[in-house]
């Protein structure tokens, strides 16, 4: 029952701001900067795997193996999947206002 009642102030609090969207003219940024940081932020992070995973592939010779090609393949398929997994999360675990929907 009060999880309920806590959604209900969610869809008013929505409402009232949907409702600040159709008076007001400021561009939205606040929730569009918070899916912003955690999608840089995985984005740095698969980076940074990446460079670690070619530089130990160069220093233990691994890199001149056939299945070096393989892994670095399904590590680049597997992180731009999960990259726009981390996206559409985001965007839902933000509450994102109608009008950063349109920005």
């Amino acid at each position: 029952m009060k999880d309920k009642r806590i959604s209900d102030l969610s869809v008013i609090d929505n409402a009232i701001n949907d409702a600040k969207y159709v008076l007001d003219d400021a561009t939205p940024c606040q929730r569009i900067r918070k899916v912003f940081i955690y999608w840089t932020t995985y984005l740095l992070v698969v980076n940074l795997l990446f460079y670690a995973y070619f530089k130990v592939s160069t220093h233990t010779g691994f890199f001149e193996n056939e299945l070096f090609s393989v892994y670095s393949r399904i590590f680049c398929i597997l992180s731009n999947i999960i990259s726009v997994v981390i996206y559409i999360r985001a965007t839902k675990k933000v509450n994102v206002t109608l009008k950063e929907k349109n920005f």
